[in-house]
């Protein structure tokens, strides 16, 4: 998982490197990622102050 500049939180396969999944959270740049310690839940903070709680599939 990678958040970036443009308000992305990206998800990636660590066997291949290809990308999964794509988030936009179009709130500023990702600034911090966080998993809850059960891997349920992920947080992501944004520049604009944005605070995101996302459920990860499947």
């Amino acid at each position: 998982m990678t958040g970036s500049v443009v308000g992305t939180v990206e998800f990636w396969d660590l066997q291949s490197g290809a990308r999964l999944s794509t988030i936009r959270l179009g709130s500023g740049s990702v600034m911090a990622l966080a998993f809850r310690p059960d891997g349920k839940q992920i947080a992501a903070s944004t520049r604009a102050g944005g605070i995101y709680l996302l459920e990860p599939a499947g």
